[in-house]
């Protein structure tokens, strides 16, 4: 049975959590916006979970933020000379076929449902909701008595991988590529709907998040593999609409210009073997 915290411990933790709810607000944008989600979950663990699990979601909170924080840092140390070529022939197979991003751009662009850019829209809203659906996984999984501590692992996993990999080899992405004219032309689309949609959140969360040369591996579809492999291991009825998530997740990165699709396949890679390393020993369950 779960341990039920005294009332002073459910008042420090109910303290902490709020000063940990204050910092994500103050940064005022959308990144850390989506992050609420963490901060309020904590929240509530620290006043109705055991002490296990609320520490568990108060180091998966601190981890996602000095994460984020550490990224945007190392982009000031490694923009000046970002590595290019090396990804470009991966996605081509040494040349061997064209830059699929720069091909799904042409052919889509003038197709039936991305009149009025509908499909920009729903592209850049599978890509934002990265930001939400993993947390919201990681509700599920600690309300329904699912895999949480090995997914919590993973994910931390996961980010440290990501980060070593993001410093050691500081990776443009297309879009970046493209202004430098290694490869064809093409646009940054999701950045152009977001700043459509709303210049002064998009600025800020970009401000706040963003490390241009990291997109070796992407964490973005990593995550989100990470979170519908750990709902599928929950509830296999679930395991259609993993795949089918995750792969949107890989057309949107792709297709946005956000990634090369073999920068998602990586994130992946790593996201199961995260899960798998995760659950080679006995982690703590509720």
């Amino acid at each position: 049975m779960p341990q039920v915290p005294s009332h002073t411990e459910k008042g420090l933790r109910i303290s902490l959590s709020v000063v940990l709810i204050g910092m994500v607000l103050i940064q005022s944008s959308w990144f850390f916006t989506a992050m609420c989600l963490m901060a309020g979950a904590a929240f509530w663990a620290a006043a109705a979970g055991s002490r296990r699990d609320w520490l568990i979601w108060i180091g998966m909170l601190v981890g996602f933020a000095l994460f984020a924080d550490l990224r945007a840092r190392m982009g000031h140390l490694v923009n000046p000379d970002p590595y290019y070529l090396y990804v470009i022939q991966m996605e081509t197979l040494g040349g061997l076929i064209g830059v699929p991003t720069t091909w799904l751009q042409a052919q889509l662009k003038d197709v039936f449902l991305n009149r009025w850019g509908v499909l920009d829209a729903v592209m850049t809203a599978v890509y934002i909701s990265f930001f939400i659906t993993p947390q919201v996984v990681v509700v599920y999984l600690w309300r329904k008595g699912g895999p949480f501590p090995r997914y919590v692992a993973a994910a931390c996993l996961l980010f440290a991988g990501a980060l070593v990999v993001h410093f050691i080899l500081p990776t443009a992405p297309p879009w970046m590529a493209s202004n430098e004219g290694l490869i064809p032309g093409m646009e940054r689309l999701g950045i152009q709907v977001l700043m459509a949609t709303s210049p002064t959140l998009t600025e800020g969360g970009y401000a706040a998040s963003a490390n241009d040369v990291a997109a070796m591996p992407s964490v973005h579809q990593g995550l989100t593999v990470l979170a519908m492999i750990a709902m599928a291991s929950h509830n296999p009825k679930t395991r259609w609409t993993a795949w089918i998530y995750g792969v949107t997740m890989l057309l949107a990165i792709t297709y946005l210009g956000e990634h090369y699709a073999v920068d998602g396949i990586v994130g992946a890679g790593m996201a199961w073997g995260a899960w798998v390393v995760a659950g080679g020993r006995k982690w703590p369950g509720r």
